[in-house]
């Protein structure tokens, strides 16, 4: 059951220890320590310090090895310098890289290291050639390392883009321009989605291609590229938040949950709403059933009085208790529909005879016998306030509504019998009132809680959205209970607050916008919900799918050497700052500047990526022949100058110099 060996005699878990001491564990026998704690900030720095300490040192010692493993190899029990420097910072104590991203930084790091050495060194010893384009070489460190460490056609694209000028901006360019037609529609439809959305995308989103996404992931981290790819980050955000509120507006301009809230009470239980013109439509329908049927026409009540003698009876043996319980306004009725019963002319019809052990009420109570008649208008009079009273949002407090959802239903059950007996015409009349009737007072069964919600409008406007992730029931019986503006009101209202950043990264002023937050929740309503809420605008709710595909793209794109923490990013800056003084300290300044304009290189790499004019550029040309390259070239330096842009300028004239053509 187990590969733990037993204890050894003597030795108990749990217990005190015996006299002697406790006997040691055996071999391959361990107690289980206490999770460990995620490590603090100052744990975490000091790991890096150390981390960059180690790719310092490997990188010396794989410069050494260029010179020395070759030779070294054939001397017996030789160990490769690169070897001996990890040993070295092994035995330092110096921790080790650990997750993917660590290890390409490392790669880098080490290469930049080694470029700083080869150049200094060059310099020293007047080498030129070792320390000619010395920023070249640096930018080149940055990016081929990490290239390198990741393998494939990563590195492969990485050592053709490292920015060296002409070949790298001609290796970006052929990689973007590949994937034929399906490739430039896919871009095509990116930059659609992106526009739709009020922004633009980079080259790597743009075309959804790995390389092109890790190639931005690495400049998001290395100098010079990471602040371009953090601003360009900051700027969709802000991009789509604003489009977000322009759409938000074209319904109904400055819409938030407390005027929503403030449209769903109003729209449901205010004047000439729901349940106001409900009444009026009701009152139309059963108006038509009066032209078919006299108003003095006498009806029998066996229904009514039946029930009534059943809510109001006293339970036999328990009649002083179910006394108490009973309610007034119930009692009351009853014995008010008995007097009136009695007291009514007789015409038309005349008496009818009960059931047997119908009951009839008289002045004194309920009793057994002949039931009378109430005039047709009477009765209809009196079940339009018993509706008025059920359909007033269920606020009714002196009569139980479920008791008043069964009178009114024997009400109508008396003069349906009536109405078949005198007109067809009023019956079939009737019966469309009745179905009208059931069915607006459906919807108010589902509406007034939400009318009714404790809290103000802003709890109204969320509990109308309340099982929009498994449906639209209750958003649509409030929906289709508002008139068209405040419907708007409400769409309105949803769409500002689908993009609203959690609190922990809310700004002070609330209005934040959080990609991440959108995609959420725009997955979270159901089909079913998304048609209600947008029914009336269908270019809308296209729009809205295209954001939630470019917050998609995003969220895709960022999966790409993803580092949360941020402290590997960190880290490749230390390490470029520390080539540079190495360079420096080995007395070639040049170097040391150079190394600058490594980091500027990748800062122009980063700017084109994220240029939406390189990026619609790269787009038109995905399927051109090479043969009009040059005259595509041309065009492209032509609109850096015509908008003043010299990366536009900068990468025509360097893709113009690799393909011979000329540019402007």
């Amino acid at each position: 059951m187990s590969d733990i060996p037993p204890l050894p005699d003597g030795f108990q878990l749990d217990a005190a220890p015996q006299a002697g001491g406790t006997p040691p564990l055996p071999p391959g026998f361990q107690l289980d320590h206490p999770s460990e704690q995620p490590p603090g900030f100052l744990e975490q720095f000091g790991r890096q310090l150390g981390l960059t300490g180690r790719y310092a040192l490997e990188g010396a010692g794989n410069l050494a090895g260029v010179v020395s493993d070759p030779l070294g190899q054939f001397l017996p029990g030789y160990q490769k310098t690169g070897q001996l420097a990890a040993s070295a910072a092994d035995a330092l104590g110096l921790p080790k890289p650990q997750s993917e991203l660590e290890k390409t930084v490392g790669a880098a790091s080490k290469a930049l290291v080694g470029t700083g050495l080869t150049a200094g060194l060059g310099g020293a010893a007047g080498a030129a050639e070792l320390a000619a384009q010395p920023g070249t070489q640096a930018a080149s460190a940055i990016l081929g390392g990490a290239g390198e460490e990741k393998g494939g056609a990563v590195g492969g694209l990485l050592g053709s883009l490292a920015p060296g000028g002409v070949y790298g901006l001609t290796g970006l360019a052929k990689t973007a321009l590949r994937g034929g037609e399906a490739g430039q529609q896919r871009m095509l439809d990116n930059l659609a989605n992106f526009e739709a959305a009020g922004t633009t995308p980079t080259v790597g989103q743009a075309t959804e291609g790995g390389i092109a996404r890790g190639l931005e992931s690495i400049l998001a981290k290395v100098p010079g590229g990471a602040g371009v790819m953090a601003k360009k980050a900051s700027q969709q955000a802000e991009d789509i938040g604003q489009q977000m509120g322009r759409y938000a507006d074209e319904m109904a301009p400055g819409s938030d949950p407390t005027q929503a809230g403030l449209a769903i009470q109003k729209g449901i239980a205010g004047e000439n709403g729901f349940v106001d013109r409900f009444k009026q439509q009701t009152k139309a329908l059963y108006d038509v059933v009066d032209q078919h049927m006299p108003g003095d026409t006498a009806v029998p009540l066996p229904a009514t009085q039946t029930l009534l003698a059943k809510l109001t009876t006293p339970i036999s043996g328990a009649e002083a208790t179910s006394g108490v319980l009973a309610n007034p306004k119930l009692d009351a009725i009853a014995k008010a529909v008995g007097t009136d019963t009695q007291n009514s002319q007789i015409a038309g019809l005349g008496n009818q005879p009960l059931p047997a052990g119908a009951v009839t009420f008289g002045p004194n109570g309920p009793q057994l016998g002949q039931g009378g008649t109430m005039p047709y208008q009477a009765i209809k009079s009196l079940r339009t306030k018993v509706g008025d009273m059920i359909a007033d949002a269920g606020l009714v407090s002196d009569v139980p509504r479920g008791a008043l959802k069964q009178l009114y239903g024997s009400l109508s059950e008396d003069m349906r019998n009536a109405l078949q007996q005198v007109s067809p015409d009023a019956f079939a009349a009737n019966n469309k009132a009745e179905n009208f009737y059931r069915q607006g007072m459906d919807k108010i069964d589902q509406v007034e809680s939400i009318v009714g919600k404790a809290g103000g409008p802003e709890k109204v406007f969320t509990a109308a959205l309340s099982g929009t992730r498994d449906g639209a029931t209750t958003l649509n019986s409030v929906m289709s209970a508002l008139q068209p503006d405040q419907q708007k009101i409400v769409s309105s209202a949803l769409v500002r607050r689908l993009g609203a950043a959690n609190p922990g990264v809310q700004n002070d002023t609330g209005d934040a916008f959080s990609t991440a937050s959108f995609l959420t929740n725009w997955n979270k309503l159901s089909p079913q919900a998304k048609q209600v809420l947008f029914q009336s605008d269908s270019d809308l709710r296209q729009n809205l799918d295209k954001i939630a595909n470019v917050t998609n793209n995003l969220r895709e794109g960022s999966k790409v050497f993803v580092n949360p923490s941020g402290t590997a990013a960190a880290t490749l800056q230390t390490n470029t700052a520390l080539g540079a003084t190495i360079a420096a300290m080995t007395g070639n300044i040049g170097t040391a500047a150079g190394i600058g304009a490594g980091v500027g290189t990748a800062n122009l790499t980063a700017r084109l990526m994220t240029n939406p004019d390189f990026v619609r550029w790269l787009a038109r040309n995905a399927t051109a022949p090479v043969g009009v390259l040059p005259g595509q070239i041309g065009y492209l330096g032509a609109l850096g100058a015509k908008k003043n842009d010299p990366d536009l300028t900068d990468a025509a004239q360097m893709l113009g110099s690799s393909l011979g053509a000329t540019t402007p």
